[in-house]
């Protein structure tokens, strides 16, 4: 009796993994077909990516719960393929059920697609994989390499938004991530208007930020990278001071008078002007002295674009003005998009 149990509820862990994998079998490949979505709330999703309709199902099932969980290792890994993985997962168990009905056992089933997994793994990295590097046992073109990269490029576009432009989207895939020398390195900005054949590659970073005080600037600047902002540092302890309008005058004063000094550490490292990009703050008056001195400011900015910004100018950011090294040459300016102002370094 605890046999049949066993067996019925492996059957219906195979059934409710084999429902997800009817559910987005249809929209594989580039004639793959479009799903429409609805909530309970009445919102509607119209697509044909594997990895939102997954996203979006509501499924309680533990079977179906682990195709799912599949499907998401696939896009954190690899970024595509996952409906290929859960069409794939689907035949295996369709297939191990033929085998359970057979007599052979669960376990020796896994075992036998562990053993045909290192085998198709072994197979396809000696004799299908191409080394587009050029740095091991053959030696190719780069005309060869490119075609090898786009066509990757190709089959990771197909069947998805920007199927409309493949060969314009491929071409700056490659493009960008031989510039970039990592995927990770390589942003996308999307503006409204005009049409995805008008993307172009800008080989440097965009700041979606602008100029404290704007003013015109040559297109060739000296810049500088700065962490710590040019404003008055708070204090972790709680004291409390009790001070007359002299004396509290005095403190500012003495507060402003640390801040010039700071920007004119500056001003001796761009004695023609320049960019100031800074991770923090910068007080007003401290911008409009530099602002003075040819010197503009760009402030409070993420992280992720100071680092953006180290790499593109070769210049390491500085931790406080006192701890500028030198300054680096760029090509910098600004561009309007629909109200947003940008810079392009």
């Amino acid at each position: 009796m605890s046999e049949t149990k066993s067996e019925s509820a492996l059957r219906k862990n195979i059934e409710a993994a084999t429902m997800i994998v009817r559910t987005v079998r249809s929209t594989l490949g580039p004639l793959g077909r479009d799903k429409m979505m609805v909530d309970a709330g009445g919102n509607t999703i119209v697509t044909n990516d594997g990895a939102t309709i997954l996203r979006e199902l509501d499924v309680t099932h533990p079977g179906g719960k682990m195709v799912i969980e599949c499907a998401q290792t696939q896009e954190s890994l690899c970024y595509d393929g996952t409906t290929t993985t859960v069409v794939l997962a689907g035949e295996l168990l369709n297939n191990s059920e033929n085998l359970i009905n057979r007599g052979l056992h669960p376990n020796l089933v896994s075992r036998g697609y562990n053993e045909a997994a290192d085998m198709a793994i072994e197979y396809l990295l000696k004799t299908l994989a191409k080394d587009a590097s050029n740095t091991h046992n053959y030696v190719e073109t780069s005309d060869t390499n490119e075609k090898y990269l786009k066509e990757v490029a190709r089959t990771a576009i197909t069947g998805k938004t920007v199927d409309a432009a493949l060969d314009t989207v491929a071409d700056l895939c490659v493009q960008a991530v031989e510039k970039a020398g990592s995927a990770e390195k390589v942003r996308v900005l999307s503006l409204p208007g005009a049409t995805l054949k008008d993307s172009y590659l800008f080989n440097g970073a965009i700041v979606n930020k602008f100029y404290v005080i704007e003013r015109e600037l040559e297109t060739v600047q000296q810049i500088i990278l700065l962490n710590n902002g040019l404003e008055p540092q708070k204090t972790e302890e709680n004291v409390t001071v009790q001070l007359d309008m002299q004396g509290y005058s005095q403190f500012k004063s003495s507060s402003n008078d640390d801040l010039l000094e700071q920007a004119k550490i500056i001003i001796q490292h761009l004695p023609e002007g320049g960019v100031v990009f800074i991770r923090d703050g910068a007080v007003d008056h401290v911008c409009a002295y530099l602002h003075k001195h040819n010197v503009s400011v760009v402030r409070r900015l993420p992280e992720s674009t100071m680092r953006a910004l180290s790499s593109t100018l070769g210049l390491p950011i500085a931790q406080t003005p006192s701890d500028i090294e030198c300054a680096a040459k760029g090509s910098v300016h600004t561009e309007r998009h629909y109200d947003v102002n940008y810079v392009f370094v």
